[in-house]
């Protein structure tokens, strides 16, 4: 996959987190900001593990992932919200969320997609 390609379906994949409008509606824009761009970074490297798929397979192996992804935000969003500090539960709460949400998806990921360096 080219580079061109990688960053469009990145791009489309991404699009599908964010476009819930209530994605990290208990948080400031301030405080939801490390949360996206955590997000961003896994989304990125669930695309890299579709690398070499063509787009039907790489989307059926993307959406239940992205779903997952999804949850994982908005509960952490919902659970820092509840903090007194929800700037720093977010950061607290990534640093423990994103080594259990790699391993769930490398435990996860088929035999034929390639494991990619994050």
């Amino acid at each position: 996959m080219d580079s061109a390609a990688f960053e469009e379906r990145c791009a489309r994949a991404m699009e599908r987190i964010i476009a819930d409008p209530g994605l990290t509606n208990a948080l400031t824009d301030r405080e939801a900001r490390p949360l996206l761009a955590w997000a961003e970074e896994r989304v990125r490297w669930l695309v890299r593990q579709t690398e070499g798929l063509d787009e039907e397979s790489a989307w059926a192996q993307l959406e239940p992932r992205l779903s997952i992804l999804r949850r994982y935000v908005r509960r952490i969003a919902e659970e820092s919200a509840e903090a007194p500090d929800p700037e720093a539960a977010v950061h607290a709460t990534l640093e423990a969320h994103t080594a259990e949400l790699r391993a769930y998806f490398e435990e996860h990921t088929d035999d034929h997609i390639t494991h990619s360096r994050e």
